[in-house]
């Protein structure tokens, strides 16, 4: 949590988030296709689908987080408080990420 959020400060921040998210849609993006390759013999990568969902949701309220508190259309705190969440979400779909592709790597050495 930012101690005294500043308009610039939540905006970087909202910068640095969307960068993960992004790179963790890209990686579900990855899981999907993959699993999509093998659908009939495994069926689909539910987890991985969802788990795309859920980031291009969270990307699309990061770019109105930040529009509001460009435009002021929020309070900068009432966003700030916010964020340590997101990011904790944005560590636990990378770790969700991780596990998907060690257990998809084993499968293939196995």
């Amino acid at each position: 949590m930012m101690l005294f959020p500043t308009k610039e400060k939540v905006e970087r921040e909202i910068d640095a988030l969307l960068t993960r998210f992004e790179r963790i849609e890209a990686r579900a993006q990855a899981n999907v296709e993959e699993s999509n390759k093998f659908a009939s013999l495994l069926g689909p990568n539910e987890i991985a689908e969802t788990l795309l969902r859920n980031t291009q949701s969270i990307i699309h309220n990061l770019h109105e987080a930040g529009a509001q508190a460009r435009f002021g259309l929020r309070p900068i705190r009432s966003i700030a408080n916010d964020l340590p969440a997101v990011a904790k979400v944005a560590s636990q779909y990378a770790g969700l990420l991780d596990n998907m592709d060690f257990a998809r790597k084993a499968g293939e050495r196995a």
